[in-house]
């Protein structure tokens, strides 16, 4: 039984995330990075370099992407999302 080349890619690349991020409330937003992005740290385990300023970049636009996500949940354009924030969003349909 093979497996597909594309699934056993992959597969290598998921099983060389570190703890660190398999563990990352963003991971399914990264999916780990880019492997060429790794490196072996001290640790013995692969750390993206960019890990970091991934992590900072959606921290930051957490709240935005949520409420873009109801935006256009609910049938509205994600361009009311500052509106959103800012305070209550009257929406007629």
């Amino acid at each position: 039984h093979e497996m597909s080349l594309n699934h056993e890619l992959q597969f290598n690349k998921e099983s060389r995330l570190s703890m660190r991020c398999k563990q990352c409330q963003f991971l399914s937003l990264c999916n780990g990075g880019c492997p060429k992005h790794r490196y072996l740290s001290d640790t013995g385990e692969y750390e993206n370099v960019l890990c970091d300023g991934y992590f900072y970049f959606f921290s930051s636009v957490q709240k935005y992407l949520q409420a873009m996500t109801t935006l256009l949940a609910h049938g509205y354009p994600a361009s009311y999302v500052m509106q959103a924030l800012d305070g209550p969003l009257i929406l007629t349909p």
